[in-house]
């Protein structure tokens, strides 16, 4: 694969620290920290050029917080970084080397990339599951233990040296890596797009190497679908076998089942039918109360809040997708949605 090289000038100059800033600032500029810098755009540019350039930054220690997350259920530890410098010093970087990650990505690798959400695989899914019936017989569902935590960062820095070639730039992917000994932070910028390109190789190995029919991966989270239940079984145990050597584990519930009207393919909090897609069990309850608890709110005069009105809009968002009839005509009937939609 051929290197590429001059990123560091790139990420230093002065355009990009004032697009990056802009860019970094997006909802958040009602915070006194961020409309500071805003207001004094030329002056934290420079400072933020003059770091880099000489090489003088250093990550801050970051804030270590806990944060439940009602769609998936589990507990997240979050580590959050002030936005100046290290925010907008992350971003810059990002704004130069996303062509190059991009650049090997292999198409159904979804989250945290611009223009590929769920939405990206949903529809694929949608459209093979009634229209390849052979070829989506079975289905290899696994995700990967601690990912995030589970990343070798040596390991990380060898796939970068094999795209970049610029020593200043490395020195300052290096410097953001290092941020903890092992693993990646969840709350760093860079690291989501740094987890995906970790696992490109996994995505070759599986198309090109296991001749996988179809395969979606979000995150960590991955789908392979087949005619062939004994492919799918040898194929787990190989990408067992290859994780290994990243210094990864498949999770012990991975399993692999046959796509009909009972089994359905739980992937990015829908249940994914031949003919139809559903909401997962626990969304619906937390779509149910969310809505529940808005109708009280409004029975009593009280206002309901953006932070509400946003949760609303996200679970909106799943209702509408699928084919949630019930949901959709008993309780979101109670609640004027465009009159809230204002509240935005």
């Amino acid at each position: 694969m051929k290197r590429t090289g001059y990123l560091f000038e790139k990420i230093c100059s002065k355009e990009n620290i004032r697009d990056s800033i802009l860019e970094a600032s997006k909802n958040k500029r009602k915070r006194i920290e961020v409309r500071r810098i805003i207001d004094s755009l030329d002056f934290y540019v420079d400072q933020i050029h003059d770091l880099l350039i000489n090489k003088r930054f250093k990550n801050s220690e970051p804030s270590i917080r806990t944060r439940f997350e009602k769609m998936q259920n589990k507990v997240r530890t979050i580590s959050v970084l002030p936005f100046y410098p290290d925010h907008i010093i992350q971003h810059a970087i990002i704004r130069v080397i996303a062509p190059l990650l991009k650049r090997g990505m292999y198409y159904y690798c979804s989250a945290n990339i611009p223009g590929r959400g769920e939405a990206h695989i949903r529809r694929k899914l949608k459209y093979i599951l009634p229209h390849d019936i052979r070829n989506t017989k079975y289905c290899l569902k696994f995700d990967i233990k601690q990912f995030y935590p589970s990343i070798s960062t040596y390991l990380l820095k060898q796939k970068l040296r094999k795209i970049i070639k610029d020593e200043d730039a490395l020195w300052l992917l290096d410097t953001i890596i290092d941020l903890q000994p092992r693993g990646l932070p969840l709350g760093s910028y860079c690291s989501q797009w740094l987890a995906n390109f970790y696992l490109q190789d996994l995505d070759h190995f599986i198309k090109e190497k296991l001749y996988a029919k179809y395969m979606f991966r979000y995150a960590d989270d991955i789908v392979i679908l087949d005619s062939n239940k004994r492919k799918l079984k040898k194929m787990e145990r190989i990408i067992e076998e290859y994780l290994f050597f990243e210094y990864l584990e498949v999770k012990s519930s991975w399993r692999i089942f046959e796509v009909n009207e009972k089994n359905a393919i739980d992937f990015l909090g829908y249940k994914f039918y031949r003919k139809k897609i559903t909401i997962r069990k626990r969304i619906y309850k937390n779509i149910r109360r969310c809505i529940l608890r808005m109708r009280r709110k409004i029975n009593c005069n009280k206002r309901v809040t953006s932070k509400e009105m946003r949760s609303l809009m996200s679970y909106y968002g799943y209702i509408k997708n699928t084919n949630s009839f019930y949901i959709r005509n008993h309780y979101l009937e109670l609640l004027p949605i465009q009159q809230l939609k204002l509240i935005l």
